[in-house]
């Protein structure tokens, strides 16, 4: 028998089953053939079981051993539970399960030593299996590879609602979709997506499950299914075991959690927070690149470099970063000719130099005046694909290369693209490595904008997520979507890991023409008010601005700097009408000392007053205004409710309830 308990988590075999809890949740555990099998979590709070608590006869077979980790400074200190065992083919299998002492969420992870046992089965014969392997104690019973986790459902009335997640941005401008349907204990479900919600709408407590992976687009050997309920059972499915890796290949987990049904969706995202700790400043940022204005690599110099930091100054900046052109290697986005998307080192060695054509004396003049400011200096890189990222330790040295002689930490990773497992993996070790050697101090911006990428809920403790391109020069620029975008996001994603654009909306008004929604109809600190909170990218080249369009970007960003620290960890959530340019939208955010904030807009609706729902009751709190762009915008709290008057459309209000 196994015993471990410290810091308020307890992990311990009883009989044939491992248990594992805190002061929120217990979850038991089976082992059969080698993989664990979920047969009931417990909500402490509302002593609701879900699964089914039936006795298991023998003895947990297996080798367990508890730590307490921090994942390098990534993660909150938490434990992490080591079960090792075999499998029926006499492979080495180990899971590592991670548990909060605050959180009901527990995730689990498979790592399989040996090639994968591709049986010559279709999927229900697969699932045949799962649900033999569930409710036998034979040991012989096949384990199949695609399965993810297993979970016993409980005998009751449920609803299933189903979360898929949209990277590949430049092709998708709708990033969150949802299914609802009730569960008929005779028909069988299956769905694609990140996250699947398992409601008792009876008694109001829901299991919230993470499929640990990139979206269903991005994931690698995607088989169509990533949730599946038959019999009894909830199978999280694709694992990406594709046999590219001999030396044991890392599978796709999950993440599981029960709650009251209201509470399930931001318990998640305070777990995710602690998964996910970001830039050593522990705040959100502003951004700049000038890529927004379409003229790519063109105005690339230093000249140029020192213009743009000047502006940021007065902006409110703090990390300008400067996008493709800045290396001696040509990539295929330049306007300089041929390049490439891969296989930068067999074009040059030399290819993440410095282009001393466009900057003669290195960077070194950029990051003083930089640093005159308090600004910091960030650089794109295009980690080498080729080969399953077979270079990636030549991208360390190159990104510590730059990390050392110039102080650079602020890195996006592009032009990334997973065909195999192994890739994926190199790739999760070159951001390991670097980080690593550098204490966290160097940090990662990730585009999800095409190709299959790593996506929202998958090593999420690397750094942000740069969610989309859009262009007044295409015309493909509306500030509805990308508030859209947020919006729906920061249901399922805390905003603080997001990346959302800034654009000089004054330009290319020719290519809307008529349109009711063109950017030109904005106000420029509305556009930045929209995407405050997350952070805030500046998608321009900043010396293009008008005046009056630079002083109140420079305006409402010294509000947001002024607030952002209390917003870190605060719950943020949607409220209002999801945007289509019509509608009432904003955002609610709940701090740990008990203030809220809210942030209100309008869009072209034709309305002036709207009344917005929130989760907490804000009777008794002071309002402060903080910033709006309607001199005549007001608010009226009352009990769990804020009416929004204002004077026109697209206004904007940030307020703090205190």
């Amino acid at each position: 028998m196994f015993s471990y308990s410290n810091n308020g988590c307890t992990v311990r075999t009883d009989g044939a089953v491992l248990i594992v809890e805190n002061a929120l949740t217990k979850r038991v555990f089976a082992l059969k053939n080698g993989m664990l099998l979920t047969k009931y979590i417990l909500d402490k709070e509302t002593g609701y079981v879900f699964g089914r608590a039936e006795d298991e006869s023998g003895s947990f077979d297996a080798e367990i051993s508890v730590m307490f980790d921090d994942d390098s400074g990534r993660t909150k200190r938490h434990l992490m539970i080591n079960v090792s065992s075999q499998d029926g083919f006499g492979r080495n299998v180990e899971h590592v399960l991670r548990l909060f002492d605050d959180s009901p969420f527990i995730s689990v992870n498979r790592r399989v030593f040996g090639m994968p046992i591709k049986a010559d089965i279709g999927k229900e014969q697969e699932f045949d299996g799962v649900e033999a392997l569930y409710k036998s104690d034979e040991s012989d019973t096949a384990v199949f590879d695609d399965i993810c986790d297993v979970f016993s459902l409980p005998k009751a009335h449920l609803k299933a609602k189903s979360v898929r997640l949209f990277d590949k941005t430049d092709r998708n401008d709708t990033l969150v979709k949802e299914d609802e349907q009730l569960i008929y204990s005779r028909q069988n479900y299956a769905c694609e997506g990140n996250i699947l919600i398992l409601s008792d709408y009876i008694s109001g407590v829901s299991l919230m499950v993470i499929k640990d992976a990139p979206t269903h687009l991005s994931s690698v050997g995607g088989c169509g299914v990533d949730f599946y309920i038959r019999s009894g059972l909830l199978s999280v499915v694709g694992t990406g075991f594709d046999g590219s890796i001999e030396n044991g290949a890392s599978l796709y987990g999950s993440i599981a959690g029960i709650g009251k049904t209201e509470d399930i969706e931001m318990l998640y995202k305070r777990y995710d927070n602690e998964t996910a700790l970001g830039d050593k400043n522990r705040r959100t940022f502003v951004m700049s690149n000038t890529w927004g204005d379409r003229s790519r690599d063109a105005s690339l110099c230093e000249e140029f470099m020192l213009r743009e930091i000047d502006i940021a100054h007065k902006l409110g900046v703090d990390i300008v970063q400067i996008d493709d052109g800045w290396q001696q290697g040509v990539s295929a986005n330049s306007i300089r000719g041929a390049g490439a998307w891969s296989g930068y080192y067999d074009m040059d060695e030399s290819f993440w130099a410095v282009n001393t054509e466009r900057f003669p004396n290195g960077l070194k003049p950029l990051i003083d005046r930089a640093n005159e400011y308090g600004i910091e200096l960030g650089l794109w890189f295009g980690p080498d694909s080729s080969n399953d990222f077979a270079n990636y330790k030549k991208d360390v040295r190159s990104i510590l290369s730059l990390y050392r002689q110039y102080g650079i930490r602020h890195f996006k990773l592009d032009s990334v693209n997973f065909t195999k497992k192994l890739g994926e993996e190199n790739f999760i070790a070159l951001m390991k490595a670097v980080q690593e050697e550098t204490k966290n101090y160097v940090v990662f911006n990730l585009d999800v904008t095409a190709q299959n990428r790593l996506g929202y809920v998958h090593e999420k403790n690397h750094g942000t997520i740069f969610v989309e391109n859009r262009y007044t020069d295409w015309g493909n620029y509306y500030p509805h979507n990308t508030l859209k975008n947020l919006w729906m996001l920061s249901r399922y994603i805390p905003s603080r890991r997001l990346l959302f654009e800034v654009l000089n909306n004054k330009r290319n008004g020719d290519k809307y023409e008529g349109d009711p929604l063109a950017p030109i109809n904005y106000t420029i600190d509305y556009e930045f008010a929209s995407v405050m909170l997350s952070n805030p990218l500046i998608w321009m080249e900043m010396s293009g601005l008008e005046s009056g369009d630079a002083d109140a970007l420079s305006k409402i960003s010294k509000v947001y700097r002024i607030h952002r620290d209390a917003l870190w960890d605060a719950d943020i959530k949607p409220i209002g009408s999801c945007p289509d340019g019509t509608s009432f939208a904003g955002f609610e955010a709940i701090c740990k000392d008990g203030s809220v904030y809210v942030l209100l807009l309008r869009e072209k609706s034709g309305m002036g007053e709207y009344e917005y729902h929130l989760s907490k009751d804000v009777s008794g709190l002071n309002m402060s205004l903080l910033i709006s762009n309607d001199e005549n915008a007001q608010v009226s709290p009352i009990g769990k409710r804020i009416v929004f008057n204002c004077g026109k459309d697209f206004s904007y209000l940030f307020a703090k309830l205190s």
